[in-house]
């Protein structure tokens, strides 16, 4: 009868370990999800903010219809948030690229911003 019940206790550790792993990678990688959604979720903050840099004129402090020198201010994002860091590249007259690198430095998000909206890349 001993050897039935350690046999029973060693099967049920083993499997309440299995169990905890795996919650554990679920955890793990539903959190880097959510922190790109996060990102997406700022940079379409941003996008938008930019839009209307955009087609403010430059007497108010806009780009009148230019983005060549839009900069993190303007877009109104930090170039270290909470959820990622953020990057503005190749700023041209009708666009320019945001890009974002997530807390875990593990995954790159970025997007064209247009003045009719915004693509990700």
């Amino acid at each position: 009868m001993a050897n039935k019940e350690l046999l029973l206790v060693i099967l049920v550790t083993l499997v309440v370990g299995i169990s905890v792993v795996v919650a554990i990678t679920i955890f793990r990688e539903m959190n880097n999800e959510s922190n790109k959604d996060a990102i997406r979720q700022e940079m379409l903050y941003g996008a938008s903010n930019a839009q209307s840099y955009y087609f403010r004129s430059t007497a108010l402090g806009g780009g009148g219809g230019d983005f060549t020198n839009i900069g993190y201010k303007d877009i109104g994002i930090d170039t270290l948030g909470y959820n990622g860091y953020y990057f503005i590249l190749n700023a041209s007259v009708t666009s320019f690229t945001m890009s974002a690198i997530t807390r875990d430095r593990l995954d790159t998000i970025a997007a064209t911003v247009t003045k009719n909206g915004l693509s990700w890349n």
